[in-house]
């Protein structure tokens, strides 16, 4: 699991943006993969591409501009049928 802090930027673009310093999780989370299965707030998504190079993944702007401002941190984790599965926290 990789939790990582939900950024103003996340909120206001619908993306899930990482840091270089968790590029490693991400990678040991994700394999490498050039896209993923997405389930966010147990709501399918869909295929969604990663974006290695700019370290995001899109959920959709109206998804997490209707998150609640208490909700600080993604918690990210690989299903068994190899589904990203996003929670907030």
């Amino acid at each position: 699991m990789v939790e990582i802090e939900i950024s103003d930027r996340a909120r206001k673009y619908g993306y899930i943006f990482w840091p270089r310093k968790q590029d490693k999780e991400m990678s040991n989370l994700l394999g490498r993969r050039d896209a993923v299965s997405v389930v966010f707030l147990n709501a399918e998504h869909g295929r969604k591409n990663i974006d290695w190079k700019h370290r995001r993944i899109s959920i959709g702007y109206r998804w997490t501009q209707s998150l609640s401002a208490s909700k600080t941190t993604f918690l990210l984790e690989l299903s068994k049928a190899n589904k990203l599965e996003i929670q907030c926290r």
